[in-house]
């Protein structure tokens, strides 16, 4: 009886061993498996919606212009490739009350690194408007710059005129009048490539609004 005890012991004491190993493993295999699982969550880099955007192609490209004169603030703005006039007038808070608004092309396109000078009314009238945004005579030959088919007469457009043309600001006005009258009339829409700051660019965008005659 004794001896039969002692076995059933054993046994029952071999049982309990082999579940206590077999818990451990089991407790090291689930260790071993979630290492695992976070040295793989570790390895896979985060993405972010600008890297997302540049594998899909969509990242949008940005362009600076300066903006001046009758805006309420003015100073370099970045806007997006394409963007027109108005929206760098309201992001430079708007047009002041004197601002000559109908003297400029606020649904032209901006050209990057440009400048943009808006004239108050004071400055558009000297510079051959009667009342702003209104096109008058120039006093040459009774004729106007801006005929009825909307093109620009290259020889008697005002500065304020030739900045309602895409991509021409204040500064490559200025040029083209002081090309004008260094050199005389422009004998051709072609030679306005001629005029420092007006390359090939610019003039394709202007060619089929200009003219001379």
């Amino acid at each position: 009886m004794t001896k039969k005890f002692i076995k059933v012991l054993c046994f029952l004491c071999i049982c309990l061993l082999a579940a206590a190993c077999g818990e451990k493993e089991n407790v090291y295999f689930q260790s071993e498996t979630s290492v695992a699982e976070t040295q793989r969550s570790e390895a896979v880099p985060e993405t972010d919606d600008t890297q997302i955007s540049e594998e899909n192609g969509i990242q949008t490209e940005k362009c600076f212009v300066y903006i001046c004169g009758a805006v309420n603030t003015p100073g370099v703005y970045e806007v997006t490739q394409n963007a027109r006039l108005y929206e760098v007038i309201e992001a430079a808070g708007g047009l002041t009350e004197d601002a000559a608004e109908e003297s400029v092309n606020q649904a032209r396109e901006i050209v990057d690194g440009e400048m943009v000078r808006i004239l108050t009314q004071e400055e558009a009238a000297k510079d051959g408007l009667e009342e702003a945004g209104e096109r008058t005579e120039t006093g040459v030959d009774g004729e106007t710059a801006q005929d009825s088919d909307g093109r620009i007469d290259l020889n008697l457009a005002t500065a304020a005129e030739l900045m309602t043309l895409s991509g021409i600001g204040q500064t490559k006005a200025d040029s083209i009048i002081r090309y004008r009258e260094k050199n005389g009339s422009f004998s051709s829409v072609e030679e306005i490539k001629q005029v420092e700051g007006i390359k090939e660019g610019v003039y394709n965008r202007i060619k089929d609004h200009i003219k001379v005659k």
